[in-house]
This record gives structure tokens, sequence and C-alpha cells, in this order.
């Protein structure tokens, strides 16, 4: 897509200015792509649908919370005197949190179900992407994963007692 989106510009008259939205591909620029053994897929509101579904998921009929709705949710199913410690300490994982702006707009959408005397703190890892494997790749280096591991045999025995593997 990068050779055809140059060959557009160069025809267009030059380079986008810096921090103006991209054009999108014209018939011209998309023939060319294709002739080129590429594959364009242009996207327009899609670019922001597709997030602001994780806010308001009723948007398209799904009748469940949206992330902050879920936020609050989960902090209010543990015991009461933890709940500041968890609005203090939200992290935002997975390859979403690495969009632009999404750290605002979860903020902005949690801070108002949070009540105002708590401390919200929302936090974004280097690299939200892998924020989860990262973690639990060095849990399952460490010696204490030996204390918490269960093996096939343990947890089938276990269901087969009908109990608890410990």
């Amino acid at each position: 897509q990068g050779d055809a989106q140059q060959q557009q510009q160069q025809q267009e008259g030059g380079s986008q200015q810096q921090g103006a939205p991209p054009k999108p591909p014209t018939q011209k620029a998309r023939a060319a792509a294709a002739a080129a053994g590429e594959q364009v897929l242009p996207l327009n509101n899609e670019r922001f649908m597709v997030p602001e579904v994780l806010f308001h998921p009723s948007d398209i009929g799904l009748m469940q919370a949206g992330v902050a709705e879920a936020v609050v949710q989960a902090v209010q199913s543990v015991h009461a005197s933890l709940h500041p410690l968890l609005y203090n300490n939200v992290i935002l994982t997975g390859g979403m949190a690495g969009c632009p702006g999404f750290c605002e707009r979860f903020n902005a959408e949690l801070r108002p179900l949070v009540p105002s005397d708590y401390a919200l703190g929302v936090h974004v890892p280097p690299n939200p992407a892998l924020c989860a494997w990262e973690g639990m790749a060095a849990f399952g280096a460490s010696p204490a994963y030996a204390k918490v591991a269960v093996t096939r045999a343990q947890w089938m025995a276990a269901q087969q007692g009908g109990g608890r593997h410990r």
C-alpha cells in the first residue's frame, strides 16, 4: 500500500500536510495497489466505531456493560475496604489500550462512576498488547508457580472426588 499511496500523493501534487487526516485512496490508487499484488482495505467510520463498542456495547445491540461499567462491577464484587486500592490501580492491557486517546477516554468514562473521594489511577504499560503475557511468563518462570500449579491428573482427580484440588 505504501508505494501506491506515494504514487497517488505525487500525482496529486505532493505529500499531505503533517497531522492532516489521511485521504482515502482514489480508484486509481486502489487499481495500482491491486496490480502490485497488494490489498487495500479502506476504513472510514469503522476506525471509530470498533473502539466505541467497548464503551457502549448497546450501540450494536449487545445488552451488557461497557469497559468502564465492567470495572465498577468487578470492584463492587470485592470487600468495600479494597475499593480505594483497586480504583487507584486500574491497568489497561491488550491491543486496544495502545490506541491513541483510549486511556483518556476510559478515564473520562470511569471517573463519574467512581466515588469522588477515591483516587482514580488508570495506567497503561509500555507495551499493553503483550503486558498480560509478559506478566504470566514471569510468574511461570518463578518458584511461586510450582506452589500453585495443578497437573491435569490432579484436576481430574479433584473433579471425580467432587471437591477442590487443594
